[in-house]
């Protein structure tokens, strides 16, 4: 088993990415081979979605210190609240990439999509893009031209045209901060589609 927490220098830079993307491959490598190869950290998760290698890895984790942290024994806060929370819905994820609350107080996604919205999902926040995981039983028979994503300025917004006999729907409304476009990463094989959101460039 091997944790790899962190890039090796400044890989956004292709000057400098080489020995990031070499310890990638070793991970992806010892993955292949039947071994557990795990990316914990924000940087070091956004260099395995720079090469499309999320799913060549056993498991990708945004937190990095905190995955080093549940390694070592250590109760995390976020974690001892949910497991001494009530029972609540789970439709949605709550986080940056989220609706504002305070803004729709009484908020449901799948009343606001209407039809058959999707409404269960994960996402990893980058310095350059964030990614969207969306599982359903269906998607591994679905074929690239089903797949319809368009987004503005601080939205994004998905329709599946045919999958496990239904239309699709899956929209985010109101994000943190400004994109610029999307992208449908289809992974086969694991009944999963990848939205990536790029971030505005600040200047």
């Amino acid at each position: 088993t091997v944790v790899w927490n962190g890039p090796a220098g400044v890989f956004e830079f292709d000057t400098f990415s080489k020995g990031t993307k070499a310890l990638l491959d070793a991970v992806a490598e010892l993955h292949a081979a039947g071994g557990a190869g795990i990316i914990g950290g924000g940087d070091s998760a956004t260099a395995a979605a720079k090469w499309n290698m999320e799913d060549k890895v056993s498991f990708v984790s945004t937190g990095g210190g905190a995955s080093l942290e549940l390694l070592e024994g250590k109760v995390l806060p976020g974690i001892a609240a949910l497991a001494d929370a009530p029972p609540k819905w789970e439709g949605t994820v709550t986080g940056k990439y989220q609706w504002d609350d305070k803004k729709k107080a009484s908020t449901d996604a799948d009343k606001d999509l209407g039809g058959d919205a999707i409404s269960k999902y994960s996402w990893g926040d980058g310095k350059k893009q964030v990614s969207v995981y969306i599982e359903l039983d269906g998607l591994d028979d679905c074929t690239e031209d089903m797949f319809q994503a368009s987004s503005g300025e601080k939205e994004v917004s998905l329709t599946i045209t045919k999958v496990a006999g239904k239309k699709r729907t899956f929209a985010l409304k109101q994000l943190s901060d400004e994109i610029t476009g999307v992208k449908v990463n289809h992974k086969k094989g694991k009944s999963m589609i990848v939205l990536k959101l790029t971030k505005k460039e600040e200047k």
